[in-house]
């Protein structure tokens, strides 16, 4: 029986909802997601879930200046929040880190938890992602895989290198591009410099194959 229940429901507006579960059964603690058909579990321990004092937030609601924020073209976050004292609800617009950070950073921890459980339900949460603007470039490391979606800017060159570094210490990286919308120059520069130092496994779709055709780096053809 479910003792304590935090319940997210994330409403894009061009993609499908999701409903996130963080639920605790005594000692142990979930975090659930679900768009469409496709689902996902990150199982925390105890210990696991002590660490990231960011869950304290999910059983503690957003003072008034936060809620009943109206949907626009964005996204709109509901929390509806269960304890024993009972049920609260609030809603925030596009939770930012400049007005509501705890929410922003409750939001972003759950969905790093999420990502890498289930392939199907990645493709979900990564065009969700795209709503959060102020979450930095769309590029993981999971394993040696470096995953990119979406869009990598000039901007995102200093913030991607660590993420490039962890890829180089890999054995066989990988480089996973077949969701991403586009790079600039200067993404392409370290690309360039990642190929030489350790000679990744490329696999793109069309848009990232004509930067990597570009530059001279072989890749794999893959369109999802």
């Amino acid at each position: 029986m479910i003792s304590t229940r935090t319940r997210i429901k994330l409403e894009p507006a061009f993609h499908q909802s999701h409903v996130w579960w963080i639920d605790q059964v005594g000692s142990d603690w979930s975090v659930k997601g679900k768009c469409g058909s496709a689902s996902a579990t990150w199982q925390l321990t105890a210990a696991e879930f002590a660490e990231e004092p960011v869950f304290s937030y999910a059983f503690e609601p957003p003072p008034d200046p936060y809620a009943n924020a109206l949907k626009l073209d964005g996204l709109l976050a509901t929390y509806k929040i269960r304890t024993a004292s009972g049920m609260k609800k609030c809603r925030l617009f596009c939770p930012a880190q400049s007005y509501a950070y705890e929410y922003w950073m409750l939001t972003l921890v759950c969905w790093e938890g999420l990502y890498g459980e289930c392939a199907a339900y990645d493709k979900h949460l990564e065009d969700l992602f795209g709503y959060f603007h102020d979450w930095g470039p769309p590029a993981f490391v999971r394993g040696k895989t470096l995953k990119i979606f979406g869009n990598l800017t000039d901007a995102a060159v200093d913030e991607i290198q660590g993420e490039l570094s962890l890829l180089a210490e890999s054995d066989d990286p990988v480089v996973d591009m077949t969701r991403c919308d586009g790079v600039t120059p200067a993404v392409s520069g370290i690309f360039r410099q990642l190929e030489d130092k350790c000679h990744p496994k490329w696999l793109a779709n069309a848009v990232a194959g004509q930067y990597l055709d570009s530059m001279g780096i072989p890749y794999a053809l893959i369109e999802v």
